[in-house]
């Protein structure tokens, strides 16, 4: 049996998408795969947060190198966001818009991760 990689995402800001359908995994042959769908993401800081969006679950677990493509500096030390990982002290972990990344989403293995009708998969081919 071949063993698939996964990363989890949780989706934010989208129609038909709510707190019992917005957890998916994007599945991938090899870890290479993964990070190579990682690096091509495009990604903005956190403030822009009113547009449909995602982020990556646990993203502290992801290879440093990788992390840090897609982090932002802090320059607000108030803010209640996950704290510093790996000498980053002021940097925070971007998110990623849909509509700057729909098509590397509509290209990948995806498992909704629900018992509903609907989920990523069916909001990225009807937007």
């Amino acid at each position: 049996m071949t063993s698939k990689h996964s990363l989890q995402i949780f989706l934010y800001n989208m129609n038909g998408i709510n707190h019992n359908n917005n957890y998916p995994f994007i599945y991938f042959d090899t870890l290479e795969d993964k990070y190579e769908f990682i690096k091509c993401l495009k990604s903005v800081p956190r403030e822009q947060t009113e547009s449909s969006h995602f982020v990556i679950n646990n993203p502290q677990l992801l290879p440093h190198d990788i992390r840090k493509l897609h982090m932002h500096e802090n320059t607000n030390m108030t803010d209640e966001f996950d704290p510093p990982q790996q000498g980053d002290d002021l940097m925070l972990d971007n998110i990623y818009l849909v509509e700057k990344n729909i098509n590397l989403l509509r290209n990948c293995s995806i498992d909704n991760n629900t018992l509903e009708k609907t989920g990523l998969i069916e909001y990225l081919f009807t937007n």
